[in-house]
C-alpha cells in the first residue's frame, strides 16, 4: 500500500491561477485489486494541448493503493501503465466460505464429484453452500486444481463482477470495462489446441434466476466443473453446452 498526500491538501489557501481547469476538495483517491482511482483530474487540459498543461488544483486529499492498483489525487494527462502479468497457478479467486464445523459427507456428492457439471437445487438451508464449499475446499487442497473461482451469484451484476475479477487477474483484462474482462475470462476458460492445460473449478452460489446466466454459462471441459447452486429454481436450466 502506497499512501501520498497532495501538497495542495496542507489546508494553506492557494492563490487561484488563471487556468483552465479548477479542481478543488475532490476528497480521496482509493482504489483495489488492480483497479484505477482519479479524484482530481485526469485527461488532456482543454485549449492547445501543445502549451503546458492549464489545470489548477486545491484540497484534491489522499491517494491510497492497494493489491496492484493505481491511484491518484492529483493531475494525470496522459498515463500509460505497463501490462499487468497473469496471476500464476494455482490461483484462487474470490473468498471460499469456511468448511462448517460439523459438516457430515454425502455419499452421492463424492460419488458424483467428477462430473464435469453440477447443479444443487434445494430449499434453503438445506447445506448447499456447505456442500460445494466442502467439494472446493477438497479438490483445491489436494493439488487436483489450477485455477478456483467462487461468485456469490444472486445476481447478474454480481457474476459478472465475478468474472471479471477473475479476467483481471488471469487474463490481463482491463478492470475498467468489467463486461469485456468477464468475456475475457469465459473465453479463456475454453481450451486451446497445444495451449497448457488448465485444471479449472468454478463455483457460482446462490443463484435466483437462472436466466442472470444467459451468456455466461462456462463451457466443461473434462477437466473444468461449473457448478453452480442454485436457490429454489423458477426457470429451466441451460444443458452443460451453454444451451437453454
Amino acid at each position: 500500500m502506497r499512501r501520498r498526500k497532495h501538497p495542495a491538501a496542507s489546508g494553506r489557501e492557494a492563490p487561484r491561477p488563471d487556468a483552465a481547469v479548477s479542481v478543488e476538495d475532490t476528497g480521496d483517491a482509493e482504489a483495489r485489486g488492480g483497479s484505477m482511482a482519479v479524484s482530481g483530474y485526469g485527461g488532456p487540459p482543454p485549449g492547445d494541448h501543445g502549451t503546458a498543461p492549464s489545470v489548477w488544483l486545491h484540497r484534491t486529499g489522499d491517494a491510497t493503493a492497494i493489491g496492484g492498483a493505481f491511484a491518484n489525487s492529483g493531475y494525470i494527462g496522459k498515463l500509460v501503465l505497463p501490462p499487468r502479468e497473469p496471476a500464476p497457478w494455482p490461483h484462487q479467486v474470490g473468498v471460499l466460505p469456511p468448511r462448517a464445523r460439523w459438516f457430515q459427507r454425502r455419499a452421492e456428492a463424492v460419488a458424483g464429484a467428477a462430473a464435469p457439471c453440477r447443479i444443487l437445487t434445494g430449499m434453503g438451508g438445506a447445506g448447499k453452500t456447505q456442500l460445494a464449499a466442502d467439494h472446493a475446499h477438497a479438490a483445491w487442497e489436494s493439488g487436483d486444481l489450477d485455477v478456483l473461482v467462487w461468485i456469490g451469484a444472486a445476481t447478474r451484476s454480481a457474476v459478472v463482477a465475478g468474472f471479471a475479477q477473475a479476467g483481471v487477474e488471469l487474463c490481463r483484462a482491463d478492470p475498467g470495462d468489467p463486461e469485456q474482462a468477464a468475456r475475457a475470462f469465459l473465453a479463456w476458460l475454453r481450451p486451446r489446441a497445444g495451449g497448457r492445460s488448465c485444471r479449472w473449478l468454478v463455483v457460482l452460489d446462490d443463484i435466483t434466476d437462472p436466466g442472470d446466466m444467459r451468456g455466461l454459462w462456462p463451457r466443461p471441459t473434462r477437466t473444468a466443473s461449473p457448478w453452480p447452486r442454485p436457490a429454489a429454481g423458477r426457470r429451466p436450466w441451460p444443458d452443460p453446452a451453454g444451451r437453454w
